[in-house]
């Protein structure tokens, strides 16, 4: 029996033509490299990758075991963005010695499937897509890495997107974006990734 009821998530652990065409399309860009991969889920990165390290983090727990038990040559963090952005800058105290080491050596950032966020946003809420698009730019700041690959769904208002877009425009140039379809409960949902390489 499947433990993950959740659709969204049941989908995720499910969505093998997701993985399949986000790998046939980054695999220049990822094989062989450090990535840190924000919010994984189930980690669509994982499934093809042949060589290379993925750091990835989320908040929901039992995607991080699964990915623990199943894909135990990368390193997984059980953590929502907020957490694991504070506790990298306060030290060491969540994440070793052997973490710190290896997302120094980070080449890839992704963060894929981004939430469609809002146009307003109440501050005193914090609702979890501020810390999306908050823990994203800090991230990026920190670690200057050489790529930075987002995907999102054909939402609406894809506004933490644009966040995040706008921000890092003055350090990376857009170097392609691409664009793929996947069955989402018998809908056709079309999908797009933007890869951006650092410029300084």
């Amino acid at each position: 029996m499947n433990q993950f009821n959740d659709y969204t998530w049941k989908w995720m652990i499910n969505d093998k033509e997701r993985r399949k065409k986000l790998y046939d399309i980054l695999y220049p860009y990822i094989e062989g490299k450090t990535i840190l991969e924000m919010n994984c889920g189930f980690s669509p990165l994982s499934e093809y990758l042949k060589k290379g390290t993925i750091i990835g983090f989320d908040r929901y727990r039992p995607a991080i075991v699964f990915l623990t038990n199943k894909k135990q040559r990368h390193h997984w963090f059980s953590s929502s963005s907020r957490e694991f952005c504070f506790q990298l800058d306060k030290g060491a105290d969540g994440i070793s010695l052997t973490w710190a080491t290896i997302i120094q050596k980070l080449n890839v950032f992704a963060l894929l499937g981004i939430c469609e966020g809002q146009e307003k946003y109440d501050e005193s809420k914090t609702p979890e897509d501020i810390w999306e698009v908050q823990s994203a730019n800090t991230l990026i700041g920190m670690y200057k890495p050489g790529l930075v690959i987002l995907e999102q769904a054909d939402y609406k208002n894809p506004v933490n997107l644009q966040r995040i877009q706008k921000w890092i425009d003055g350090f990376y140039t857009l170097l392609e974006t691409k664009q793929y379809s996947v069955t989402d409960s018998d809908r056709i949902r079309q999908r797009t990734i933007w890869i951006y390489r650092w410029h300084g």
